[in-house]
């Protein structure tokens, strides 16, 4: 299992690796680049134990993120569908760019065992529009998750990644006018070979006004969160232990593995 801070993380795209820190910033400048290197080299002399080792992460991290831009640069890359543009990045290329880095996997600085990889497509938050405004990015949504099957498929991986949707909340089950308010409970879904799919894991609610599965038109969750992300840390090799540290609260629910993954 992997503890907090033993491994630096990263940001990339389709073409470049940038490590969470600050020396990006100076590099282009010379003198502002030799400042920071300065400032590195004091921290990592400093009496305060804090300091020095907070110093060393950063010194880590702009180490291994180079290692990785030179393995990055010569990894298959993918072409996804194009699709809604929003703000940031398209769901299409962050996919691609996970993509690609699966394909040297076993390359990466360090041989991680386990690689965890966050993608973002957001703009659901329907408080004013139409709720068919909605239907274009569920078929980009649609799109680019078979592309990324595909692709996983290509690498002979599909047995071997789990792709795993997570929101902060639902929606409201009738209009608030032309859209829905924020709601409570709300569903998820999984992908991947490993997954037991074609099937719906917790219990299905009434949706419709005044539904006796809901308190002020917001659904009331059957499954927590954590038995959810608990079958899928299970999946990735977290012990029973590891569990209850990692989900404090899961001894509250009487199912820790939803069964939805093996």
């Amino acid at each position: 299992m992997q503890r907090g801070g033993s491994q630096p993380a990263f940001e990339f795209g389709g073409d470049d690796i940038y490590a969470f820190d600050d020396y990006y910033a100076f590099r282009e400048d010379g003198r502002l680049g030799e400042v920071y290197r300065q400032i590195l080299d004091l921290d990592l002399r400093h009496s305060n134990l804090l300091v020095k080792s907070f110093a060393d992460n950063r010194r880590r991290s702009i180490r291994l993120s180079n290692d990785l831009s030179e393995v990055f640069d010569t990894a298959t890359s993918f072409t996804f569908p194009d699709g809604v543009h929003e703000s940031g990045t398209q769901l299409g290329d962050q996919l691609a760019a996970v993509a690609k880095m699966l394909s040297v996997k076993d390359r990466l600085p360090g041989s991680p065992k386990r690689q965890i990889y966050f993608v973002n497509y957001h703009d659901w938050d329907t408080h004013a529009a139409p709720l068919d405004a909605a239907s274009h990015r569920v078929d980009y949504l649609d799109k680019c998750l078979g592309a990324f099957g595909d692709a996983l498929h290509q690498l002979g991986l599909e047995n071997n990644v789990t792709t795993c949707t997570i929101s902060d909340f639902g929606r409201s089950i009738t209009p608030n006018g032309a859209g829905t308010d924020h709601g409570w409970g709300s569903h998820a879904f999984v992908m991947g070979g490993a997954v037991n799919g074609g099937d719906i894991y917790g219990l299905m609610p009434e949706i419709a006004a005044n539904s006796p599965d809901a308190i002020e038109d917001r659904v009331i969750p059957t499954t927590a969160v954590e038995q959810y992300l608990a079958t899928i840390a299970s999946w990735f090799g977290a012990s029973s232990a590891d569990l209850d540290v990692i989900f404090p609260n899961l001894h509250s629910f009487p199912q820790r593995n939803l069964g939805f993954v093996s």
